[in-house]
């Protein structure tokens, strides 16, 4: 077994970051000014449907550290904030920034919400993380760093997903999920051409360890998380994030 309780690389870039509120079934959500409050500025666009109870509104996000595209989605049992890249690079993935950078910034936002958010039941915190490597076999040397064992170099089409729950060090009885997925991704954009049947690619292969992450409190857990415990179970989740990109798949 690999020892994965030392601190590895984490020049791991954010792709996107998600926090998710599940709300309890005391909860009214109507008429909210959420996105001025949090940000200062109106929404570059907002999307209503009353009848259904759905609104969606984004624009950009700016901090001093990260930039991106600022997304709100409500519905009736959940709400959701997921922040991702402004554009698409010429080359390499799409990302906002360092995860480091990105989830300082994010969260600190998402503390401010939850100060002004209606009652919650459940809350998640999701990220899609990349880290580049030069090509597939360095990806799968670098890979198996993170884990518990070894994978062969010229391992393909490798999926590894597991959920290691740890209970909360702030709520009695409250389980934490800890879902984390790894992979070697492949970024390569095809063209089509009228005249060639046969597509070609753009630019060379690129290759980034994928890391996903969804740590979020059990749904076995009934009741309220009050606004007292709301940002202490925010930094808990944060926190348990941060320990996987550093440490690995540990338990």
């Amino acid at each position: 077994m690999h020892d994965t309780s030392t601190t590895h690389n984490t020049d791991w870039k954010a792709q996107s970051l998600r926090l998710t509120a599940f709300l309890s079934p005391s909860a009214q959500v109507g008429e909210q000014d959420w996105w001025k409050v949090l940000t200062g500025e109106l929404p570059d666009s907002t999307i209503s449907q009353p009848k259904i109870g759905v609104q969606k509104q984004e624009g950009k996000f700016k901090s001093e550290k990260i930039e991106g595209q600022l997304v709100l989605s409500v519905q009736i049992s959940r709400i959701d904030w997921q922040l991702n890249p402004l554009d698409m690079p010429e080359s390499g993935f799409p990302t906002i920034g360092l995860f480091s950078d990105a989830i300082d910034s994010f969260s600190e936002l998402m503390q401010s919400w939850l100060e002004i958010a209606p009652p919650i039941q459940r809350l998640a915190l999701g990220a899609v993380l990349r880290q580049n490597t030069v090509n597939a076999q360095e990806g799968y040397e670098n890979l198996s760093k993170y884990l518990t064992f070894p994978l062969d170099k010229d391992s393909s089409e490798f999926l590894y997903r597991i959920n290691r729950p740890r209970k909360s060090q702030n709520i009695a009885d409250l389980l934490i999920n800890r879902l984390s997925t790894w992979s070697v991704d492949l970024l390569a954009g095809f063209v089509l051409s009228p005249n060639n049947p046969i597509p070609y690619s753009l630019h060379p292969a690129e290759f980034a360890l994928s890391l996903e992450l969804d740590i979020n409190t059990s749904a076995d857990f009934f009741g309220e998380l009050t606004p007292e415990q709301l940002p202490e179970i925010l930094q808990e989740l944060v926190n348990l994030s941060q320990e996987i990109v550093k440490k690995g798949d540990i338990k």
